[in-house]
């Protein structure tokens, strides 16, 4: 069985401080509740924004993420130790 590289912990820490100043605090929340499959209208109830602002941060999050569905984001969240 081989052992795991001490290195991987360190290269994990660095994707995820990557990522987090890569999105602001609330892109991040509206990532986390478009994995739990929340849509746009109850996003914005739930923090208490206008959808347009809702849409505004997807639109964001696609393009910082380089993602091209709502597949991609859930994928860079899963992948980014967002979840």
């Amino acid at each position: 069985m081989r052992k795991k590289s001490p290195l991987a912990g360190i290269v994990a820490t660095k994707q995820y401080s990557q990522f987090c100043s890569m999105l602001t605090e609330r892109e991040k929340e509206v990532l986390m509740l478009i994995v739990r499959e929340y849509s746009c209208k109850r996003i914005a109830e739930e923090l208490k924004i206008s959808l347009h602002t809702v849409e505004s941060h997807r639109k964001n999050l696609y393009k910082k993420t380089k993602a091209k569905t709502v597949i991609g984001l859930v994928k860079y969240a899963y992948k980014h130790l967002v979840v």
